[in-house]
């Protein structure tokens, strides 16, 4: 009798911990596909701001706000 129950449940505790492993290796490539475009907006961000100073003769609040490691860069 508890083979049986031991049988029934190794096949579902499996099942979790393969889940588990997927979704830690989904969340990891998740945040680093979130770098990486944050990473390629940058420089689009940059030039956004520069042109913001140059028409109105200071920096973009908004663009601060979204990218603070711009400020960072400069």
């Amino acid at each position: 009798m508890p083979w049986l129950l031991i049988l029934s449940i190794l096949p579902l505790t499996a099942l979790v911990g393969w889940l588990l492993v997927y979704e830690k290796r989904s969340d990891k490539k998740h945040d680093e596909m979130h770098e990486e475009s944050r990473e390629c907006i940058k420089p689009v961000a940059r030039l956004a701001d520069d042109l913001h100073q140059k028409k109105f003769g200071r920096r973009s609040a908004e663009l601060g706000e979204v990218f603070p490691d711009l400020k960072a860069v400069k």
